[in-house]
């Protein structure tokens, strides 16, 4: 029984024994296994020292690691910037994401954290990690902030390098209790681990950003160099172009022709060139320092006053074709032409006045020898126009009174011999006769209204060349439409009579050179001119070339009525284009009487 009992303790002995070593051995198990976590961590954050310069691939990597190697089911990365009391969110991962997201890739990202508030500031103060088991127990945790992953435990570590904190590695699970001692043991080391590698990293991207600076600072140097370099050379040409110019102005002021004078504000010469002196036969003392209206002495103006160019002056900055009649020192009157500009500083102040003048007495006196020939060559115009339609007058009559007389009692008397006759072949002579005197007689007719048509002087200009538009429609067979615009359009004797030929001319061309059926005449009043289209739908042709040998006709006689319409006040104005037709515009002035 003894012997029984003994060996029941003893394997009761020996049970207790085995259990404890067997708990022993799963002490030892555990913390070789928390160990070989450790040095899985260290080890996989040994391969991506290489990385550590590329902290972009570093922080990624990092957290991908600690995911990984823990039961953490995501995990981001914060960083504290250097002398800011802000935690910025870098990088995060997790294990239900199919990859890494980032902000803004290390540049200013929208996640920040302040130092001290929420479990990750928490940490960067006291720089001592956190674990939270049930964060729905615990206070320290935000649950205001609403989160689209679920939270269930926390586990926040510090990243400090000689107690500066560089930033703060946090992990979570969706799961309570997720993290032992022996995790927060692990990241602990971890972080203490690539806090080094971090800084190391972070230096070499501040000092990488400061030579990036100096680079850049020292280039920007280069370029300022080279720029002040260029300025300077810039600078020197300009200085020597300013002196070249303003010899250049110096020499053009001394040997200008035309007067130069330079006023003050106020209108007092200042500066006068030679050739005002030489115009006015003043001294140079004499005339600087006068204001300009002295100057020349009983002027007479011409057009605008002197309010009306000071006004003009000051409101446009230049006035340019001013006319004034001076005397010289001697008494002789001259004609001058004017041209003023405002002068102004930097400040776009009135800083003075400067102008220019010329002598234009011969000028003028051209200008009144060219007026009195235009107007003799008008009037010489006027005579030849009325004694060509004297001759006309005369011709008509004579054909009329005389030629057609004869004709027509020529006629009366071979009617009286036909009647005579018995052979009939004498009488087909006779009628042959008499058919070709009989379209002679008309000729005559004819001819005798288009030398002088009557219609033109019993019913006016209009009602002439309404009758000519018909005559000619049924003379050569085509279409000629009239228009008139019913308003009163009186001319001279000699306009009236002179577009009257024209527009016959221009109609005799239509129908000979332009290939058309279809002409049509417009009759306008144009403010104080009278307006007459000619146009019709030919061939047309190229006006430049109208006085080429295909057109030599037809030109000569548009260059004629041309020159005989300008010398009348008139003009003529061609429009045409091949295969575009033709319009020819006759522009002349009303009468005199009518327009006053």
């Amino acid at each position: 029984m003894n012997k029984e009992l003994s060996l029941q303790n003893e394997i009761k002995k020996l049970t207790e024994e085995r259990n404890l070593f067997a708990k022993l051995l799963e002490e030892s198990n555990l913390k070789f296994e928390g160990k070989i976590k450790e040095l899985s961590l260290l080890k996989r954050i040994g391969d991506i020292i290489s990385d550590s310069f590329n902290i972009k691939s570093f922080c990624r990597n990092l957290v991908q690691i600690i995911v990984e190697e823990t039961d953490a089911e995501n995990c981001s990365l914060l960083l504290k910037e250097r002398g800011s009391e802000k935690l910025t969110l870098k990088v995060a991962y997790g294990i239900r994401d199919e990859s890494i997201a980032f902000f803004e890739d290390f540049k200013e990202s929208k996640v920040i954290f302040t130092v001290g508030e929420g479990i990750a500031g928490k940490v960067a103060l006291e720089g001592k990690a956190i674990m939270i088991n049930d964060v729905s127990q615990d206070n320290r945790f935000d649950h205001s902030n609403k989160r689209n992953l679920p939270i269930g435990s926390i586990l926040c570590c510090p990243i400090m390098v000689q107690n500066e904190i560089l930033g703060v590695i946090n992990i979570s699970n969706s799961h309570t209790s997720a993290f032992t001692s022996d995790d927060m043991r692990s990241i602990t080391i971890f972080s203490a681990f690539a806090s080094s590698i971090l800084n190391n990293a972070l230096l070499f991207n501040e000092l990488s950003a400061v030579n990036e600076r100096l680079e850049k600072a020292f280039n920007n140097l280069m370029v300022t160099e080279k720029q002040l370099k260029l300025e300077i050379d810039e600078r020197k040409q300009i200085q020597y172009e300013l002196k070249k110019s303003k010899d250049f102005l110096e020499n053009i002021f001394k040997t200008s022709v035309d007067g130069i004078i330079v006023s003050d504000p106020e209108g007092y010469v200042t500066i006068i060139n030679e050739a005002v002196v030489e115009m006015l036969g003043y001294s140079r003392d004499e005339l600087v320092g006068k204001h300009t209206t002295e100057l020349g002495f009983k002027e007479k103006a011409h057009g605008m006053s002197e309010r009306e160019l000071r006004e003009k002056l000051l409101s446009e900055g230049t006035v340019s074709g001013v006319e004034r009649t001076w005397q010289n020192r001697e008494g002789s009157s001259i004609d001058i032409e004017m041209n003023f500009a405002l002068l102004k500083n930097g400040k776009g102040e009135l800083a003075g006045l400067v102008a220019s003048i010329r002598d234009i007495t011969k000028r003028k006196e051209a200008e009144k020898n060219l007026i009195d020939y235009q107007k003799r060559l008008k009037a010489l115009t006027k005579e030849l126009i009325l004694s060509e339609q004297k001759q006309r007058q005369y011709f008509a009559g004579y054909l009329h009174d005389e030629i057609g007389q004869q004709l027509f009692a020529s006629r009366l008397q071979l009617e009286q011999l036909k009647e005579s006759l018995s052979s009939s072949k004498e009488k087909s002579i006779l009628n042959n006769t008499l058919k070709d005197l009989k379209k002679v007689i008309d000729h005559s007719r004819s001819l005798t209204t288009e030398l002088s048509p009557p219609i033109l002087f019993e019913l006016g200009l209009e009602k002439a060349l309404e009758w000519l538009a018909e005559q000619t429609q049924i003379k050569y067979d085509i279409t000629v439409t009239f228009y008139n615009d019913k308003m009163k359009k009186p001319v001279e004797d000699e306009v009236k009579i002179f577009l009257y030929q024209a527009v016959s001319e221009l109609l005799l061309n239509a129908v000979k050179h332009a290939k058309t059926k279809n002409v049509s005449i417009s009759v306008k009043k144009d403010n104080s001119n009278i307006l007459i289209h000619v146009e019709d739908s030919g061939i047309g042709f190229k006006p430049q070339t109208m006085h080429s040998a295909d057109h030599k006709s037809e030109g000569v006689g548009i260059f004629r009525i041309t020159e005989r319409l300008n010398q009348l006040g008139g003009e003529l104005v061609i429009q045409s284009q091949p295969n575009c037709g033709t319009q020819i515009t006759l522009l002349a002035p009303l009468s005199t009487s009518f327009q006053s």
